[in-house]
């Protein structure tokens, strides 16, 4: 599993591709926490961006003009 950081407004265009955060997780548990302590850090609401988690097969989105 993975951990990517996506724009919060599902924005598209220079600036807003995805981010690779963490890769080769493999427990749910540890997931859960790394993602919970950055959702803390950086709260939706007064953030532009999100974290998800995602399976290793997921292809990072990619501004590509």
């Amino acid at each position: 599993m993975k951990i990517i950081r996506c724009d919060n407004y599902d924005r598209e265009g220079p600036g807003h591709d995805d981010v690779l955060v963490a890769s080769g997780i493999t427990s749910i548990k540890e997931a859960k926490v790394m993602l919970d302590a950055l959702r803390e850090k950086c709260r939706p609401a007064e953030s532009e961006h999100y974290y998800q988690l995602h399976e290793d097969a997921y292809v990072l989105k990619e501004f590509k003009p």
